[in-house]
């Protein structure tokens, strides 16, 4: 029996309950025996969809290439992304905008640029992954991204974070907008299991983010070499979608 799509699982569970409800309202206003017979009847009914839901449930999650670039990309996104808040104390002493005097305005503008271009690409994202593709759109995006952070280790004044932030931003759109997609396009039948496992990896970067830049920076790592090592991740989970594709296993889009 062919598995039954959890969307007309809820919503036959909710038509369901719904008559029941309005059964049992009515028998137990009127005191009818056939009408309570009925809500039994239907009540009855339940544990069989219940069932087959449960059955698609054990179905065994299959992942290959492209799955684990979408979670290498949704991790080093997260990464990327809070690494330069999570440093921006140790930035601000030495590129000459200390929080702590008056330079929490400076701050504000970095974040106010990065998320700007974000919202552009945002909107531009369909279009960008409608001509070129949704995996070379997501891959460039996220080298791009890297490359930005990396070269964010070497800047010497405050002016020099802003078209690198702004780069990063427009790619951080890009992903935002276009992984989500991509996981889903790879599993037709089951989109929503595969994209809670991949949006998953979104909390690992969270974790990685918070844990590694926090912790070098309690034992005196250089900012620097802290936003050096998390472009240098980001442009590695470009590799898995920039890679020549299997002629076997190609992605969906590349065989329509």
């Amino acid at each position: 029996m062919q598995a039954k799509n959890p969307l007309f699982f809820f919503s036959e569970l909710k038509n369901r309950l719904s008559a029941v409800y309005f059964v049992l309202i009515i028998s137990f206003r009127d005191n009818s025996v056939q009408l309570q017979q009925q809500s039994q009847e239907v009540i009855l009914k339940l544990p069989l969809n219940i069932t087959d839901f449960s059955q698609m449930n054990k179905q065994k999650l299959q992942f290959g290439r492209y799955d684990f670039a979408a979670f290498g990309a949704f991790t080093a996104y997260a990464l990327c992304s809070l690494a330069i808040p999570l440093v921006v104390v140790a930035m601000g002493k030495e590129l000459d905008f200390p929080l702590n005097d008056q330079g929490q305005g400076q701050a504000g503008v970095l974040h106010l640029v990065r998320s700007l271009a974000m919202i552009v690409t945002l909107l531009l994202c369909g279009s960008i992954a409608g001509r070129f593709g949704k995996r070379l759109s997501l891959g460039t995006s996220m080298l791009f991204m890297g490359m930005a952070i990396f070269f964010c280790a070497f800047v010497t004044q405050y002016w020099m974070l802003l078209p690198l932030l702004a780069i990063a931003g427009f790619c951080e759109g890009t992903c935002e907008g276009v992984a989500s997609p991509f996981v889903q396009d790879l599993h037709p039948d089951a989109p929503e299991r595969y994209m809670n496992v991949a949006h998953s990896y979104w909390s690992v970067g969270i974790v990685l983010s918070v844990v590694l830049c926090g912790g070098l920076q309690q034992i005196d790592v250089n900012w620097r070499w802290i936003i050096g090592g998390c472009g240098l991740l980001a442009m590695c989970s470009s590799i898995p979608f920039l890679l020549r594709e299997n002629p076997l296993k190609r992605y969906p889009e590349s065989t329509q």
